[in-house]
């Protein structure tokens, strides 16, 4: 009868401890600013759950609202802050408000990494003090973008549509088309097409055009706009692709494949939505797991041009050698590194 209850006692401790094993794991919140339907943050989502899927280990929390809105996402933030995950995952879509609220979680120890957008706010020692960011650089993505241009035809004068102009990553993005442009004897400039009250600057972009008549390139990255600029550049008879030719930032979009193909697009730079929210989940991982801390916060996601020549061979992500350098130096273990590359293989 002894000898039962110890077996008893002893399976029920080993139960115990299973279930604490089991329950031991690592909790990573992830908070979008929004659109958690839209293909860009659904290509977020895919990354966040590859990398899940990967470690068992891992609690991911996905978050969002269904809609781009920047006051719901403030506070889904908090809230999700308020559950006290071991760690969060976000864009940095606008520091100065977001800073009231990550920077006293950061002081009491929460590990914050950023994807997508970065604090890049002066001086530095201003900016949230987070783990690290996966980001684009857009300044290099207007570059890119203007580079590419110039490899296909020479403008007589090209714009970007800034739809976001008191937003530093899209001005910057402006910057490298503009001055990459400039540099080359192009006259370029930035177009304000953020209309008050709303709308997609449509009537701002057609006004330019009447004031400029040899516009005849037009950078964009704002796909919803790209979509309405096309219908009223066609509605007032321009020949898109001939007369006017259209960059656009962003892939996730279906019809931007449907538009390049139909020379409604000349060429599309895709932000590898997928890379940073993997990349941001694995920094994360190995922090919690191994006590990993990055000595560089910044890893950048190389632009990738889709073409009519090479859209249908495009992978799901590109992991360029530099990159993975970057990663490897920065010492993230080998195994882990393995794990992403066999992704990119298939």
């Amino acid at each position: 009868m002894t000898m039962f209850i110890i077996l008893i006692a002893l399976c029920s401790l080993f139960a115990f401890r299973t279930t604490a094993m089991a329950e031991a794991q690592y909790k990573i919140a992830v908070v979008v600013p929004g659109g958690t339907t839209g293909p860009f943050w659904k290509m977020v989502e895919k990354g966040l759950n590859d990398m899940a899927a990967n470690y068992s280990d891992v609690e991911l929390a996905y978050h969002g609202s269904k809609h781009d809105n920047v006051e719901q996402f403030l506070n889904i933030l908090q809230s999700v802050i308020a559950s006290k995950p071991d760690t969060v995952v976000c864009p940095l879509i606008d520091p100065m408000y977001m800073d009231e609220i990550l920077r006293p979680a950061i002081a009491k120890g929460l590990p914050v990494i950023a994807i997508h957008a970065a604090d890049l706010r002066e001086p530095a020692e201003s900016r949230i003090p987070i783990l690290a960011y996966i980001v684009e650089d857009s300044y290099m993505f207007g570059k890119t973008a203007a580079q590419e241009t110039l490899q296909r035809f020479k403008p007589k004068r090209a714009i970007f549509c800034n739809h976001a102009m008191g937003t530093e990553k899209i001005n910057a993005l402006g910057r490298g088309w503009v001055e990459t442009m400039q540099a080359a004897g192009i006259t370029a400039e930035q177009l304000n097409v953020a209309a008050s009250g709303g709308g997609f600057g449509t009537e701002l972009l057609a006004a330019y055009l009447l004031s400029k008549p040899d516009t005849d390139t037009i950078f964009t990255a704002d796909f919803g706009r790209t979509l309405a600029f096309i219908m009223r550049l066609k509605a007032d008879g321009y020949q898109i692709g001939k007369e006017i030719n259209i960059i656009q930032l962003g892939s996730d979009e279906p019809i931007v494949l449907d538009f390049i193909k139909q020379g409604q697009i000349a060429f599309a730079l895709d932000q590898q939505p997928y890379l940073q929210a993997y990349l941001g989940a694995m920094l994360a991982y190995v922090h919690l797991k191994h006590g990993f801390t990055p000595a560089q916060k910044s890893f950048m996601t190389p632009p990738v041009v889709i073409t009519q020549e090479n859209m249908t061979d495009m992978p799901i992500f590109k992991l360029p050698g530099s990159l993975l350098d970057n990663l490897r130096s920065a010492g993230i273990p080998e195994d882990i590194l393995k794990d992403l590359q066999s992704l990119e293989e298939k």
